[in-house]
């Protein structure tokens, strides 16, 4: 699935946003934790996720050695990185909450989509109420009449959430 956000990318980003970074490289992670406390779980687990624990304990600030130890033991016992955010009773809450903030975007990307299915379906009905042509409703509002196209035949990321409520307003003021 094209939308489907996966967890490594999300602490990527996270990571660059909690660190100020001018680049996704651990290494510039690990250089902001002097300073920015706040990021330090969400870069352990990238390490983690990545496969570069000892590339980031040789970065570590000596104060922060013994979290990180404590995690690799934890992350020893499971599958995998979002099993162990999940299911772990042990780990501190500062990790779970950056495994919750992933869980949130993914969550609200997947309702956009939901959302998204329903303006389609209101949209091929209000077209064919109104016998109006999606060339008018395009020329009208602005829009690429071949994002239009794909839209209404389901690939649903050819519209933004704004784009569909212009859309929406617009088809019931016909």
């Amino acid at each position: 699935m094209r939308n489907k956000l996966q967890f490594k990318n999300f602490l990527k980003r996270y990571c660059k946003y909690l660190t100020s970074s001018p680049d996704y490289r651990l290494t510039s992670f690990s250089k902001e934790l002097n300073n920015n406390h706040r990021a330090m779980p969400a870069v352990m687990l990238y390490s983690l996720e990545t496969g570069r624990q000892d590339d980031l304990f040789k970065r570590l600030p000596e104060d922060m050695k013994t979290e990180y130890r404590n995690l690799l033991l934890e992350f020893e016992k499971y599958k995998n990185l979002a099993d162990m955010c999940e299911n772990s009773d042990d780990l501190p809450m500062e990790f779970k909450k950056v495994y919750m903030a992933y869980k949130a975007t993914f969550d609200r990307k997947k309702d956009e989509l939901v959302v998204k299915k329903m303006y389609k379906n209101l949209f091929n009905d209000l077209l064919k109420k109104n016998k109006v042509s999606k060339y008018k409703v395009c020329k009208d509002n602005n829009l690429v009449q071949s994002n239009l196209n794909k839209f209404l035949n389901g690939s649903l990321g050819c519209l933004s959430l704004k784009k569909c409520r212009m859309l929406d307003t617009y088809l019931d003021n016909l």
